[in-house]
């Protein structure tokens, strides 16, 4: 049987006259289907469960392939390293991040500008100006000395546009699921307060 295919009939009316025929014989097909399905199982209850055991949507997650390097949260053997790690005293003791934010030397105006402004993306942090002679190690014993936890040294030349608002922010991790990735997040969330603000806007 000869099928009509609308973009190729030239005459745009008519054109557009058959696409509607075929969508509204499209949806009548699929009305009717239903009500049959719907029949069928009313009278055999059965169809309807094997129906929906074989109907599964296709997610990120069960069409993922298998990755050996993917781990349970809550599998013993990680709970039992991030408990001694170097982020453990942030989770189980409750230690609040400091961070000391400074640049490399002889920075521009654009790297004071940008290092200055992370002071509002990491909560109690501090903005330092770096002096010429002043190197890295002299920096991590300066820290050391008056409590810091993290040092983030600012070596390239970006400018931010706008200001966050004042609140703590939550910090949102997916997907950080192999053994490097909790390691990673646990970083990343070892620079932020451990309780956020919900009420705020602020995301990172």
């Amino acid at each position: 049987m000869y099928k009509v295919v609308p973009s190729q009939i030239k005459n745009k009316i008519k054109r557009e006259e058959i696409h509607a025929k075929q969508k509204q014989l499209k949806s009548r097909k699929k009305i009717e289907e239903r009500l049959r399905r719907q029949k069928e199982e009313a009278e055999d209850p059965e169809k309807k469960k094997e129906r929906l055991a074989k109907n599964i949507p296709r997610t990120l997650e069960n069409v993922r392939e298998f990755d050996e390097t993917i781990v349970d949260a809550e599998d013993l053997e990680v709970l039992e390293d991030e408990a001694s790690d170097e982020f453990s005293k942030y989770f189980q003791e409750g230690v609040s991040p400091k961070m000391l934010i400074t640049t490399n030397k002889r920075p521009s105006k654009v790297g004071y500008d940008f290092a200055s402004e992370l002071i509002d993306v990491f909560p109690n942090s501090n903005f330092v100006r770096r002096k010429n002679q002043v190197s890295i190690k002299q920096i991590i014993e300066f820290c050391n000395n008056r409590n810091y936890t993290d040092i983030l040294v600012v070596n390239e030349e970006k400018k931010g546009h706008g200001r966050s608002s004042c609140h703590k922010p939550e910090l949102i991790l997916n997907n950080f699921n192999t053994r490097l990735g909790h390691t990673i997040g646990r970083w990343f969330q070892a620079l932020f307060p451990h309780v956020p603000e919900f009420k705020g806007r602020q995301a990172s």
